[in-house]
């Protein structure tokens, strides 16, 4: 059987297998089962919860040093993944609040260990030093980056159980925050010991056959397997991916979200305690002005001696600025036209008290508010510097505004409270900005990404050999299965429908191509029954020419000789046309053809010769008039070039080297070879003789790449010529 009967046969065979194959389509209108994906997640995240409360209900029951709050946790991330496993952390956070209102303070903490669990659990090695190594990150999470949390939002504190390591740690020059953080450790240290192994003992009793069931997923299409996403995602094919720019988008927008309510929650407790402290500087101010007789104002300006009530009154001034922390200063004056007359300056900040009856122009921050002084009417406390300076009249007994009281009031303390209540809003936000972005990511891998990857992964590998390979590349297409009821599945399904389509279009050029050849090949073998017929047989072995063009072409294709112009189209083509390469003999009368070559005369050669111009010309009259003809170019060089020698002895223009096109090259060593063993088939000597006389002829006669190719294909060759023979 010739090679391109061979691959005839296995292309039935495979069309045959795809037939039976495409019958069993994907129904793209199935609805997906949610309810089974999420039903053993749902129920590990219930059971996490309960553990962790339950963890830190039976220690702090117990009073035990340690909370074992992160084992649910950690099995979780173990079993489930990052989604289920933050999820139980931020929500076991919200319940433990029960116990402890400082627990949701440490989201970030137990929202980490989710993570590094996850992590973990997927590149764990079965050796010792790796648990200790996960169990000392792990106790260096919850004992310092928790130590670090307590500190921020001040919840430090000296404990029965802690108290012992830190004054031994303070015995040997340790200061008492490091003291602190290093029993924080050891603690912590002991609670992740227990929590890691009794999570990796629960976690070596899941079989790997039922270990997939814990996933949550969130498949609307054919599941894909982690190891084909990972390597897909690794393989870096594209600059930027759909699912990069989404997370671009998602996570500053997420960010500025959470910087926005921050910011906002900041402002609102900001203006909320200063104006608590605007109403506690003018209560203040309110009290001192009480302390302060009003008919006696004008005498304490007026005498440089003041009489023991003006010490009276500044004693008990004293004892109000020594009552309250925040008070600054304590100030009175009387307001003039020239400025502020002092009449009492008490202060707790080390400065030198002012003169009684010294005089302060008005600065900058006055000018608004002076006529209001002057004519005894309420100021609104004022903010200055990090203070508050609040103002309260003081009236003689005929109900006149005789002076003011001054207290500044520190509002660094507002300060300091804003800054912790930020500190704690970042660590509750935290968690819940986690929780959503992960949901976020999660969804959109399952509704977006993957859909999206899943088509990319099968279109990347579609194969386009044969009609066998675009019919498997829809099948594979159609078990994608996407079923996201959006723009990808409405894209999905047009895709696979252009694809099917695609398909059908081919598969029915195929079949017309396949009719053009057959009435290729029935024209050239009408062709050669009439030449067959005008030599009354003589020298009528098309077939079996062919069929050494074949093996011939077919060796140097595998030996990489002229690869540019030796194409499986080439050979293809040539295989065609070789029958038809003495057509010109038509136009020779039948007298010549019946004579042998040494019987011709000088003009029955010349006439003989001429066979090849003819046979060029005719088939070029072929393809001028029949467009769709163009393969029988290869006819015409065969025609034309089938007796020319590679040393230009041939004819009939004696070209030589390059120059005779390469089909004719192959064919003047096939015709002289064949010529020789004619009628002698069955002699194996004259076979073998034969392939020395075309060696021996190599570079002069015949191009030498051909008989190297030639005389490799020796056993196809003789193995063609016995099978005729039979």
């Amino acid at each position: 059987m010739s090679i391109l009967g061979r691959l005839d046969k296995a292309y039935k065979n495979k069309i045959k297998h795809v037939e039976t194959s495409t019958n069993e389509s994907v129904n793209m209108e199935d609805k997906i089962d949610y309810k089974s994906q999420l039903k053993i997640p749902i129920i590990l995240i219930v059971v996490g919860i309960f553990m962790n409360i339950g963890g830190k209900l039976v220690t702090v029951t117990l009073g035990l040093p340690i909370f074992l709050d992160t084992i649910g946790t950690m099995l979780v991330s173990f079993l489930s993944g990052y989604l289920p496993g933050i999820t139980v952390a931020v929500l076991s956070n919200f319940f433990n609040m029960i116990f402890s209102e400082t627990t949701i303070y440490y989201n970030p903490i137990n929202i980490l260990i989710a993570v590094l669990t996850v992590f973990t659990s997927r590149r764990i090695k079965k050796s010792w030093k790796s648990h200790i190594f996960y169990v000392l990150l792990f106790a260096f999470l919850g004992g310092v980056i928790g130590g670090v949390i307590s500190l921020l939002v001040g919840t430090v504190e000296v404990t029965k159980y802690n108290e012992a390591i830190i004054l031994f740690l303070e015995d040997k020059g340790l200061s008492f925050l490091a003291s602190w953080f290093v029993a924080s450790f050891l603690y912590d240290l002991i609670d992740k010991t227990i929590s890691y192994f009794v999570v990796c003992m629960f976690f070596d009793l899941v079989p790997n056959s039922t270990y997939v069931k814990f996933t949550m997923t969130f498949w609307h299409q054919k599941p894909l397997k982690r190891s084909i996403i990972r390597e897909w995602e690794n393989s870096k094919k594209y600059k930027s991916t759909i699912k990069g720019k989404v997370i671009k988008v998602l996570l500053p927008s997420y960010f500025v979200l959470a910087f926005s309510s921050m910011l906002i929650y900041a402002n609102l407790n900001y203006r909320y305690m200063l104006s608590d402290k605007k109403m506690e500087a003018s209560n203040l101010a309110g009290i001192a002005a009480g302390a302060i007789d009003g008919d006696s104002i004008n005498s304490y300006l007026r005498d440089l001696e003041q009489d023991d009530s003006y010490y009276e009154t500044k004693e008990q001034l004293e004892f109000i600025l020594k009552e309250y922390e925040d008070v600054e200063i304590l100030s009175v004056y009387k307001f003039m036209s020239d400025g502020r007359h002092v009449v009492f300056d008490i202060n707790s900040l080390g400065v030198t008290p002012k003169r009684v009856g010294s005089v302060e122009t008005f600065d900058l921050n006055f000018i608004p508010y002076v006529n209001d002084f002057l004519n005894g009417n309420e100021v609104k406390p004022l903010l200055r510097d990090n203070s508050i300076i609040a103002y309260q009249p003081v009236f003689d007994s005929n109900g006149n505004c005789v002076c003011y009281v001054s207290i500044v009031l520190s509002i660094m303390d507002v300060l300091r409270s804003l800054l912790w209540l930020s500190i704690r809003f970042v660590c509750i936000i935290m968690g819940l900005f986690i929780l959503l972005v992960i949901i976020d990511v999660s969804l959109s891998k399952y509704m977006l990404f993957y859909p999206i990857e899943a088509m990319s992964m099968v279109i990347d590998d579609f194969d386009y050999n044969d009609e066998y390979d675009r019919q498997n590349n829809l099948e594979k297409l159609k078990e994608v299965g996407i079923k996201t009821g959006d723009e990808i599945e409405g894209l999905y399904k047009a895709f696979v429908y252009a694809t099917s389509e695609n398909v059908t279009i081919l598969e029915e050029n195929k079949r017309k191509i396949e009719l053009i050849d057959d009435v290729k090949k029935n024209l050239i073998y009408v062709v050669t029954k009439i030449l067959d017929h005008k030599q009354n047989g003589k020298d009528e072995r098309p077939k079996i020419r062919t069929e050494y063009m074949e093996i011939i072409m077919q060796k140097m294709f595998e030996l990489g000789y002229y690869k540019e112009e030796l194409t499986e189209g080439f050979i293809k083509d040539v295989i065609y046309c070789t029958p038809l390469y003495d057509i010109g003999k038509i136009s020779v009368s039948e007298d010549i053809l019946s004579k042998n070559e040494e019987e011709l005369t000088k003009e029955e050669r010349e006439e003989y010769e001429s066979h090849t111009i003819i046979g060029k010309d005719i088939l070029e009259d072929i393809v001028s008039t029949i467009p769709t003809a163009r393969y029988l170019d290869e006819a015409k060089k065969l025609a034309i070039g089938h007796h020319e020698y590679w040393d230009g002895s041939g004819y009939p223009y004696g070209s030589k080297g390059e120059d005779i096109p390469l089909s004719a090259r192959i064919l003047s060593v096939v015709i002289y070879y064949d010529e020789k063993i004619m009628g002698h088939e069955d002699l194996d000597l004259n076979l073998m003789q034969a392939f020395i006389d075309v060696n021996s002829k190599s570079g002069t006669l015949f191009d030498p790449l051909v008989v190297d190719a030639f005389m490799k294909s020796e056993d196809e060759i003789v193995e063609m010529i016995k099978r005729n023979l039979d």
